[in-house]
């Protein structure tokens, strides 16, 4: 923790959820009659249309915040000198993607308190349900998650904290070009998964996504231990 504080990584997913919540609000501000006014539920209309905008920010959030995770261990050679200590580099992982996990679970949470408050104060009488707007914000949480993880994998294989934001930002543009696929193949890019809420317009939870989700989640979390422990035996 004390190394992350230096690294600005817990800042940038609160800036995150922060600027998130605000934009959220102006944007729902200046579309809110167009958004009220289509044929689509309101709450569906408040979570989708608000949720797209603000997963945008997510996605470039995590992409900051892994690429600067490991990066002070890869100065000086940082990372290499951790192999001398008594401790396996597959728990290194494991803690920073705790970190991680925990700062953005309250980036999602300062987001949809604001959903919430704007559902509360404009939606009309009856229909906002804060039940929805909660198991919608544990869906989308957990279809964020394997891209958490692959980012995090990155960062830890590579030195140089440039290239890991660049493929960041190359997923992020195919998990755009591929979102609108009705193909089933394509859910295996991380970045992809995040963005169907906000392409299916219903705030419902998807059993095949969560599925692979958590599947996607395992696998790479087992995939990153591994790699981090055979690094640490080279």
């Amino acid at each position: 923790m004390q190394k992350l504080r230096r690294a600005g990584v817990l800042n940038t997913l609160f800036f995150a959820g922060i600027a998130g919540a605000i934009y959220a609000v102006l944007n729902w501000l200046v579309r809110k009659d167009y958004l009220l006014s289509a044929d689509v539920d309101p709450m569906t209309a408040l979570l989708t249309q608000l949720y797209g905008v603000i997963s945008l920010l997510n996605v470039f959030a995590i992409i900051v915040s892994t690429s600067n995770i490991y990066s002070i261990e890869h100065k000086n050679n940082g990372l290499r000198k951790m192999h001398t200590l008594p401790i396996k580099s597959g728990s290194v992982f494991l803690q920073k993607l705790i970190i991680l996990v925990g700062a953005l679970a309250l980036t999602y949470v300062i987001e949809f308190a604001s959903l919430a408050i704007l559902g509360g104060s404009y939606l009309p009488s009856g229909t906002f349900a804060l039940g929805e707007v909660l198991q919608f914000a544990f869906y989308v949480f957990l279809i964020i998650m394997p891209c958490l993880v692959f980012m995090l994998i990155i960062s830890m294989i590579s030195p140089n904290m440039w290239i890991t934001v660049g493929i960041g930002i190359v997923g992020f543009f195919s998990g755009m070009s591929m979102v609108g696929m009705d193909n089933r193949i394509s859910y295996l890019n991380p970045f992809v998964l995040l963005l169907k809420p906000a392409m299916e317009l219903t705030s419902g939870m998807n059993i095949v996504i969560i599925s692979i989700a958590i599947i996607e989640t395992i696998v790479l979390i087992l995939l990153g231990i591994f790699i981090a422990n055979k690094k640490t035996e080279e």
